[in-house]
């Protein structure tokens, strides 16, 4: 077992546990690791989310502790956000995708530093 067959378990244990800001972990592993560039990273970050999703939303159900109204609006963004990726993706390639995850981490990370 190799540093990234570790490193990823690590992602996939947080990912199944906490899943806030999985994504971005999955990008840094996916290109800085495993070699993909960032569409492709991103292509895949996006299939293993759903990997882990699915049974973390089964045991949910299981303990009726789904919110369904909130989970609606999310699942609406998310499919929204997922188009507008997506379109991104394939017509400014990774150049584009990059831009958009440094403002996002610089906007996430300025929230937690300073609580705005």
């Amino acid at each position: 077992m190799g540093l990234a067959d570790l490193v990823f378990f690590g992602i996939g244990v947080y990912g199944g546990f906490l899943q806030a800001g999985v994504g971005v972990f999955l990008l840094a592993g996916l290109v800085g690791l495993a070699g993909r560039d960032l569409v492709q990273a991103n292509v895949a970050k996006v299939v293993l989310a759903l990997v882990f999703t699915v049974p973390a939303l089964m045991v949910f159900l299981a303990e009726g502790a789904v919110d369904w109204a909130a989970g609606g609006v999310l699942a609406v963004g998310t499919a929204a956000g997922g188009v507008a990726g997506a379109r991104l993706a394939i017509r400014g390639g990774a150049a584009a995708v990059r831009w958009v995850l440094l403002v996002v981490l610089a906007l996430s990370a300025g929230r937690f530093l300073f609580g705005a």
